[in-house]
């Protein structure tokens, strides 16, 4: 599952297999890396719950790609360890720190077993100060687990009525989204992007830019 320029959920691939395990990860990836080619997966990174089967695969047929933990699993993980809904609170302010230094500031105020708990996670995984690959923003795998539970009525079928499901439902999808892509085709910003830089826009209207040398300034919230 991936994502368009508008923002929204743009499926790639599927797979009909026996059991999620090393094995049908491992011919899943084979055959996406034979569609896509190798070089699609050198600079992004692959967001999952970190099933073992999944990982093992991953590594053989994309050793070395970066490897992303869903924020909301890491979130479920933190409850059960912790019991504390501030725990989750912090982390939240934590992965989408956007500086080392704003990171190192919401990291230092949790106590030193949650830091040793968030650290043992590896923030290179789950951490936008961090994380090196494109990613876009992204911290879960929300658009995936979404699309899944839109697939119950698909899952119920057999082979052949879950292939002629996944279609039809593709099919209608792209013909609803075709007239605004139609409608988008000849204007330099696509109108869901157009409605982010408005609101951006709106958010800098209350900054106070300061002047920090001859043409550059920093921005600080307006009072």
């Amino acid at each position: 599952m991936c994502i368009d320029p508008e923002g929204r959920e743009f499926p790639v691939a599927f797979g009909i297999v026996g059991n999620e395990d090393t094995r049908s990860w491992k011919w899943f990836f084979a055959r996406l890396k034979e569609a896509l080619g190798e070089g699609f997966f050198s600079e992004f990174g692959m967001m999952s719950d970190q099933q073992k089967g999944l990982l093992a695969a991953q590594e053989k047929v994309f050793p070395g790609m970066h490897t992303l933990r869903c924020a909301l699993h890491i979130i479920g993980n933190l409850k059960k360890t912790f019991h504390n809904k501030d725990v989750v609170k912090a982390f939240n302010r934590i992965r989408l720190a956007l500086s080392q230094e704003e990171y190192d500031s919401h990291f230092n105020s949790v106590d030193k077993a949650v830091q040793d708990y968030l650290d043992g996670l590896l923030p290179e995984t789950w951490a936008l100060a961090y994380i090196t690959c494109r990613n876009y923003g992204h911290t879960t795998s929300n658009l995936v687990e979404s699309y899944n539970a839109s697939l119950k009525e698909v899952r119920e079928k057999n082979i052949i009525g879950a292939l002629n499901k996944l279609i039809e439902n593709l099919t209608r999808w792209f013909y609803e989204r075709c007239p605004g892509a139609t409608e988008a085709a000849d204007e330099e910003v696509l109108p869901g992007i157009q409605s982010d830089i408005e609101v951006l826009c709106s958010e800098a209207a209350r900054y106070t830019v300061n002047p920090i040398s001859g043409n550059e300034g920093m921005g600080s919230p307006s009072a």
